[in-house]
């Protein structure tokens, strides 16, 4: 008589590592920069950050719209006294 083997569905599964826990966004990503140039007390404007990214301006917006519900900031975007707009963190 053969041995038995395994099939699908069988019931045994072998035993799935846990993800790591995020504490915090990494420090090297693109994203974090945006997060830490926005997070200034005067923020940061849409030029400023292409700049620091290389990115498109839509793909900026898209960022900053998922970001803040993501990581449950409030983004703010507002025109500065020159006329730019300006993003930042809500207080």
């Amino acid at each position: 008589m053969m041995g038995r083997t395994a099939k699908k569905g069988d019931g045994h599964k072998a035993p799935q590592p846990e993800p790591p826990a995020r504490t915090a966004p990494r420090t090297e990503t693109k994203g974090a920069n945006i997060i830490h140039l926005i997070s200034r007390p005067n923020g940061a404007s849409l030029q400023e950050i292409m700049a620091a990214t290389e990115w498109q301006p839509h793909s900026i917006r898209g960022f900053l719209s998922t970001a803040g519900k993501k990581r449950g900031l409030k983004i703010e975007s507002a025109k500065n006294e020159a006329g730019t707009r300006v993003y930042r963190i809500a207080q």
